[in-house]
């Protein structure tokens, strides 16, 4: 049995999809709307809680591995971290799968670096563990591709010049699910990148554009203005402030972590371009 612990996000969707298409017994710990979407995708589904051991406990009774996946941008990650190693060294899991972020050693990125604290934690937990350190999501152009096809416009509230590495969720989760289906992955560190290098918000906007056949420019939205956009409605305050940090950083410096070699490695495959990636969402928008 394999546990995937906050399961009903983009990430663990991915995963899930992935051991379920290959015969894997999937038990997957979300809250408790979660649960009709989870059995939907072939998981057993269990309602448990990150800030309570004992519910997390519960879920890994008879599990030999566990992904653990933190909810995004919270104060007391490196808490929710301690919890999920406490309760896998308490039920005897074998394998402790923990989902980070590249390049965590960023102080001046908030949550990045409370991704480090976990990681030593695990390190030190005395587990058996593998690392999972993915860079951003090539999905997160979908929540407003209405706004490139309309305005032909790729906006991010950073410096447009600036490279940024990418990866595309799919190509996660198939990684992932080999990574907790095969043996000798234990006491690896993984960074997964898709694209060959990264990309500036211009060479993306040019692909985009070879693939719709029009015209799509890069443009730079200022922080205040792109963070009032609905997208981010809703969220805490202190969440919003650590999402900040990043922007702020990638305009000064980029994210130039990663290529997609270990990805490919992994996959036992080339890794999906960002070419084949627009592609994709433009051949499921067709459907």
């Amino acid at each position: 049995m394999i546990l995937i612990i906050g399961a009903n996000g983009i990430t663990g969707q991915a995963i899930i999809r992935n051991l379920v298409a290959r015969g894997a017994k999937v038990r997957a710990l979300d809250i408790p709307a979660a649960q009709d979407n989870l059995r939907a995708l072939g998981a057993e589904p269990m309602v448990g809680d990150m800030r309570n051991v004992a519910s997390v406990r519960a879920a890994m009774k008879g599990v030999r591995v566990v992904y653990h996946i933190p909810p995004r941008m919270q104060a007391d990650e490196l808490q929710l971290g301690k919890n999920s190693i406490e309760a896998a060294k308490a039920e005897g899991v074998r394998h402790f799968v923990y989902h980070s972020v590249i390049f965590p050693h960023i102080q001046e990125i908030a949550f990045h670096w409370e991704k480090m604290k976990v990681e030593v934690e695990v390190l030190h937990s005395g587990r058996p563990f593998t690392i999972i350190e993915p860079t951003n999501y090539m999905q997160n152009v979908g929540w407003y591709w209405n706004w490139i096809e309309e305005k032909g416009e790729l906006i991010w509230p950073y410096s447009a010049d600036q490279p940024i590495s990418w990866l595309d969720v799919d190509d996660l989760g198939e990684a992932v699910a080999n990574v907790l289906t095969q043996p000798g992955h234990e006491g690896a560190t993984y960074q997964l990148c898709s694209t060959d290098k990264p990309l500036t918000r211009h060479e993306m906007a040019a692909i985009i554009s070879k693939v719709i056949g029009r015209e799509v420019k890069a443009v730079t939205m200022p922080l205040d203005k792109y963070m009032s956009l609905p997208r981010w409605q809703g969220r805490k305050p202190d969440e919003m402030e650590r999402l900040k940090t990043m922007f702020c950083h990638y305009d000064q410096y980029g994210f130039r972590c990663g290529n997609s070699k270990v990805l490919s490695l992994l996959l036992n495959r080339p890794a999906t371009t960002y070419e084949q990636f627009i592609q994709k969402i433009v051949g499921s928008l067709k459907k």
